[in-house]
């Protein structure tokens, strides 16, 4: 879903489009990084992109399970901002 404001400050949800996100040249850059050449960064490539769907559900799940945004929207990003200046 995109959210925006308009200039009556209302928010406005519409349906996201859906994009396909490939991997593939990343996936490739951090195999040939890590020394796999031939047959071996074939059959890795191979492993990590049959993976990526479950770990993709995994991250959407994570992403579902964060809190409800409670108050004003400036609060919020208030409230995470000091979280980072504590790490």
């Amino acid at each position: 879903m995109k959210l925006s404001w308009n200039s009556q400050e209302k928010i406005i949800i519409r349906p996201a489009t859906f994009e396909e996100v490939d991997f593939s040249e990343d996936i490739l850059q951090d195999l040939i990084a890590q020394g796999l050449s031939g047959q071996e960064l074939l059959q890795e490539f191979k492993n990590v992109r049959s993976s990526l769907p479950a770990a993709l559900q995994v991250l959407e799940q994570e992403t579902m399970n964060q809190p409800i945004i409670q108050g004003s929207l400036d609060d919020y990003l208030d409230s995470l901002e000091d979280d980072e200046d504590d790490e």
